[in-house]
């Protein structure tokens, strides 16, 4: 993993600074979150399936910025709750400024979110009130009645005290699973090596997408069209091929400046290649913007390229008031393969 001193610097125009209340509620039963950063302890609490995960850091997001801000910024892009904001707050009495983080996932277990929040959870009264009937065998709370109709993603839920989480999803089985990742009980998405040395290169994010089993590839793709494809050859006719990664972590750290840092991690089937990747995928950082309109530096300015073990990872400089990057389907040539 990336850890201080341990990086090999390849290409840098700066080197980067070392980076139960009632029936049904479980009383959990994890290795709680604290002492790992947010991004840590949310990919820790999602199944080994998961393919697709995002990281919405709240604590940051409602210390810091708006949320008219926030969404300008690109922070809250990943974020499942956002547009469910008013229902959440209503029905389990749940608001944005109480969430820690957000972690969303999909895979072939489903998909669920899971929330740690600052304050006290929701009671077994409070979701029994709301229209919710609890599953003993599972400790699934199920929305009922026109809660239950309208399928939202928090129409089950499961309560996690002692760990201070909430599981939420649109279907039971889904939360369950997730559930028992929290508690425990079942592997979490980190324990594929490649998942937690992408989530350790991307320490320090305040949003971050992580992608899972080369979906990444397609979706940074520059883009299949004629022009477009041709340039991407030339590219790597000169400068060198990019491989296929298995797994691929971007993510925004912001600051109160009108420049945000951009994170790029991928990671390889062997050292040698993550390193080769690295040089490769700086040298591409230069130049035209393939696949969208201007220059690379009006979006991304390199700041540095490191490689640790199998990870290779690129560190730009990102105009906040330029392109979106985090809503899954950006093309991005050095992070393509």
């Amino acid at each position: 993993m990336f850890r201080a001193g341990t990086r090999s610097a390849l290409v840098a125009s700066v080197v980067v600074a070392a980076a139960a209340v009632g029936v049904g509620v479980s009383v959990g039963g994890s290795a709680p979150a604290h002492g790992r950063g947010p991004l840590a302890a949310a990919m820790s609490s999602l199944p080994q399936s998961t393919t697709v995960a995002g990281f919405t850091d709240w604590s940051y997001v409602t210390q810091h910025r708006s949320l008219d801000m926030a969404r300008e910024r690109d922070l809250v892009t990943r974020s499942a709750l956002i547009d469910v904001a008013p229902g959440l707050a209503a029905v389990l009495g749940v608001r944005l400024r109480d969430v820690r983080w957000e972690a969303y996932a999909k895979g072939e277990f489903g998909e669920a979110a899971v929330v740690e929040l600052k304050r006290a959870m929701p009671t077994a009264a409070r979701l029994r009130k709301a229209g919710y009937r609890p599953n003993k065998s599972t400790s699934v709370w199920s929305a009922t009645g026109l809660l239950g109709a309208q399928e939202p993603i928090y129409a089950s839920v499961v309560v996690l005290p002692k760990d201070g989480v909430l599981v939420l999803g649109s279907k039971p089985g889904a939360v369950a699973t997730t559930a028992s990742v929290v508690r425990g009980q079942s592997p979490a998405f980190v324990r594929d090596r490649g998942v937690a040395d992408a989530t350790a290169a991307l320490a320090g994010v305040h949003t971050a997408l992580i992608q899972a089993r080369g979906l990444g590839c397609d979706a940074t793709e520059p883009g299949r069209e004629p022009e477009t494809a041709r340039q991407a050859e030339a590219a790597q006719q000169r400068y060198g091929r990019v491989e296929r990664y298995s797994v691929l972590g971007r993510g925004l750290r912001d600051a109160n400046t009108g420049t945000q840092r951009y994170l790029v991690a991928m990671t390889f089937q062997s050292a040698a290649v993550a390193a080769e990747q690295a040089r490769i995928r700086g040298v591409l950082s230069q130049g035209p913007f393939i696949g969208r309109t201007g220059h690379m530096a009006e979006v991304l300015r390199l700041r540095s390229v490191d490689s640790d073990g199998r990870t290779a990872r690129l560190v730009y400089d990102h105009p906040a008031d330029s392109a979106y990057l985090m809503t899954g389907q950006d093309p991005l040539l050095p992070a393509s393969c």
